[in-house]
């Protein structure tokens, strides 16, 4: 065989054996989770419903001062600011409605306990 043959041949077989090693260490691609609007098109989850929440009661319970909101079909939140020019007449808050949450003073009953 003529020289150039050998060196080909070895040549050829060293970068399939340097191939096949380096195709062994790559690492695999990493799945990414899909991202929040995926989700929604594909049907993952589904699109919060917000409503607009209105101011209903200022509290202050042992320094803490509370602002309690109440939405449509008596949706509610709760928001701690330090000063009560803090709380915004109104808001958006998340659709829950019907929810079997207490009332307004029940709620200020139970935070006025929980912070005793």
């Amino acid at each position: 065989m003529k020289l150039y043959v050998i060196i080909g041949n070895s040549l050829l077989i060293l970068f399939f054996i340097l191939f096949l090693s380096f195709a062994a260490y790559i690492p695999t691609a990493n799945a990414v989770d899909w991202t929040p609007m995926q989700k929604l098109w594909r049907g993952m989850v589904e699109e919060k419903r917000m409503t607009t929440c209105r101011l209903a009661k200022r509290k202050v319970v042992k320094e803490q001062k509370i602002c309690l909101y109440e939405g449509a079909n008596k949706t509610r939140e709760t928001i701690f600011v330090d000063k009560f020019e803090q709380c915004p007449r109104t808001l958006s808050c998340v659709y829950e409605p019907d929810k079997d949450a207490p009332s307004i003073l029940e709620m200020m009953e139970s935070l006025e306990e929980s912070l005793k």
